[in-house]
């Protein structure tokens, strides 16, 4: 079987799974043949065993069967920011408009710009060897080199990073800055109870100002606001704590750095901060500034 029919019917195997709960491989079968994929004839008991596996192995989604009904052992992988959600969601996104090229015209994607060196830092990382980069920051005309060990990546906000140890401790590295990149002979060790998502947990985005320590933030989210807020939450500490007329009062407990600041910014009049007192104030000084810049 080639490779793209393999990956097309596997995602349409999680995806009616995920989407009854529990079912039945006749069930299966009733919805398969309804698919351009199965021409009309019915999944072999033999073919959804091997599929079982590829999305074990593509995907680390596990199938299994209670009481002749089959459902996704571990469904918080579809629903955590993971590799393999990630993965999932963009093939099956993918699979949904590479079926669907008469409405090309009609489907608007975000574009993500090409990666320099992504495949160079995972080789690197792969084998646990130093890189050497040339780095230039925003603003700045002057090239510096650094040693890093690229412990893991993080794509946010449609750009990648990469977080290394070096000579100064840990450093977060945008990629589109990254001007040049070269993998040593020398590797490094990983520590072994350095928990790569354990290290983001308190922060907002890709930013972790150690001068900015965890605290609880309340936030109050008025009209609509507070409807996207429940579908997309700000961070995944995020409770409700009450509400009211028109609001919704949310609990999180992360660090309030700059991009923090600046997204509540971004919200305008809809997403104000309740507590604490210190962030209210640092937010209302940077409006009085903003509202300078008008006058």
């Amino acid at each position: 079987m080639r490779s793209t029919s393999l990956f097309k019917q596997c995602i349409w195997l999680i995806n009616i799974i995920h989407r009854y709960g529990e079912i039945t491989f006749a069930q299966i079968n009733e919805e398969w043949v309804k698919t351009e994929m199965s021409g009309n004839l019915k999944m072999h008991r033999s073919v959804f065993n091997r599929h079982r596996d590829a999305i074990l192995d593509m995907f680390g989604i596990m199938i299994e069967c209670k009481g002749h009904r089959y459902y996704i052992r571990n469904e918080t992988v579809l629903k955590e920011d993971s590799v393999q959600n990630w993965l999932f969601s963009t093939l099956s996104v993918n699979n949904i408009i590479s079926e669907s090229m008469s409405l090309q015209h009609r489907i608007f994607l975000e574009s993500i710009p090409q990666v320099r060196h992504l495949e160079l830092l995972v080789e690197a990382m792969k084998e646990n060897r130093k890189v050497v980069i040339d780095y230039q920051k925003y603003g700045s005309t002057e090239v510096s080199e650094r040693v890093i060990e690229p412990y893991f990546l993080k794509l946010h906000k449609r750009r990648w990073y990469v977080m290394a140890n070096t000579a100064n401790g840990y450093r977060l590295f945008s990629f589109d800055r990254v001007m040049s990149a070269i993998v040593t002979k020398e590797k490094f060790k990983m520590p072994k109870d350095f928990d790569a998502k354990r290290y983001f947990e308190d922060c907002f985005g890709v930013m972790r100002d150690e001068r900015h320590p965890a605290e609880r933030i309340v936030l109050r989210a008025l009209g609509n606001e507070r409807h996207y807020m429940n579908d997309l939450p700000v961070h995944q500490s995020q409770k409700v704590i009450g509400e009211g007329e028109g609001y919704v009062d949310y609990e999180i407990f992360m660090r309030p750095t700059s991009d923090f600041i600046g997204y509540v910014m971004s919200r305008g009049s809809w997403l104000k901060v309740v507590s604490p007192q210190s962030l209210v104030d640092e937010i209302a000084e940077n409006l009085r500034k903003t509202l300078g810049m008008y006058k």
